[in-house]
């Protein structure tokens, strides 16, 4: 199974003070069918408004249009590369335009950094790793059990 990004959504796994200069430049419909079509990818995440890592000042917006647009030129499974940060409904939304995979790799990152450094606060004489690393363990399973029930649409 082969997974390939066309367009530029920004590097790295961190958190940005804004979005990357370049990134959100969109991939075309005609771009997307050119690429699947030459390169025989199983798996394809197109440029469509998102942005690897976290944006600190304003959210990335998906164009849903050229979600929908790119899914019936391609027909291939779509994958929405840097999902962090992003609103509900953009998530929804995308996925209803044809998403089929969602990364969301820095939100859980994040959630697994913030769980640990609490457990060293709270238990600063800890020294067994899986006592420590209990409280980020749970951190990230409440965000993985979140998206999941958001990206299934279950309440």
């Amino acid at each position: 199974m082969l997974e390939a990004e066309l367009g530029y959504i920004g590097e790295g796994s961190n958190i940005k003070d804004t979005i990357p200069e370049g990134a959100g430049i969109l991939t075309s419909r005609d771009e997307a069918k050119r690429f699947v079509e030459q390169t025989g990818v199983d798996m394809f995440a197109p440029s469509v408004g998102s942005i690897h890592g976290l944006i600190k000042s304003g959210k990335p917006h998906i164009d849903t249009n050229l979600v929908a647009e790119i899914k019936r030129a391609t027909g291939v499974p779509l994958v929405l590369h840097g999902g962090s940060g992003l609103r509900d409904v953009d998530f929804t939304d995308a996925i209803s335009s044809g998403i089929n995979v969602v990364h969301i790799n820095t939100e859980i990152r994040v959630a697994y950094v913030e769980g640990l450094k609490e457990s060293i606060l709270k238990n600063k004489d800890e020294v067994v790793p899986y006592k420590v690393l209990e409280l980020a363990k749970e951190d990230v399973e409440k965000v993985v059990e979140e998206r999941l029930k958001l990206f299934s649409g279950i309440k």
